[in-house]
């Protein structure tokens, strides 16, 4: 009794898996009528619009196309100002990739300048310019001080210069 059902199945199916093979392959002409997408055959689709006339799948995971975005050419460009007045050099491609992603993703070039000058390697800059004018290491008020100058747009030559023009620096030449 087994076998006879067993067999009849296996008929049906290898028969549907022509007709649905066929059915994959046609081309689907759809309808779209305001925010309906009706295709005729496979159904109807909702487009959900936000406040923002941004449309979005029903995931909301879609981003609308957004032309301020920061595309390699200008991204690299402002990156490559940030890294030459903060640490006196070039980007170099790790840290271009990773701050045109996170230009991308929402942080701005005040952030980026800030997240530069906060780093290890401004730390090492303001220190070896300590040690070239003052002869010293540099010490943590001076180390906060310089830091926060280049966040808000100083450049590393200008630290170098209040290192020059300093009291102790007038007191050692």
């Amino acid at each position: 009794m087994k076998l006879p059902i067993l067999a009849a199945t296996a008929i049906l199916i290898l028969a549907a898996l022509p007709a649905q093979a066929q059915r994959r392959s046609e081309r689907i002409t759809c309808y779209r009528e305001w925010n309906v997408i009706s295709c005729p055959g496979y159904g109807e689709f909702t487009i959900r619009n936000d406040r923002n006339n941004n449309y979005r799948r029903d995931d909301d995971n879609y981003r609308p196309y957004d032309n301020s975005r920061y595309n390699d050419i200008n991204g690299l460009q402002a990156i490559n100002q940030i890294y030459f007045e903060v640490l006196g050099r070039r980007t170099d491609l790790s840290g271009a990739r990773t701050y045109i992603n996170n230009l991308n993703n929402g942080w701005t070039l005040q952030r980026v300048r800030a997240d530069v000058a906060y780093s290890a390697e401004a730390e090492q800059v303001i220190n070896r310019a300590y040690q070239e004018i003052l002869r010293r290491d540099v010490d943590p008020s001076g180390l906060e001080t310089y830091k926060r100058l280049l966040a808000n747009g100083g450049t590393i030559a200008d630290v170098r210069r209040e290192l020059a023009r300093s009291p102790e620096a007038r007191l050692r030449y």
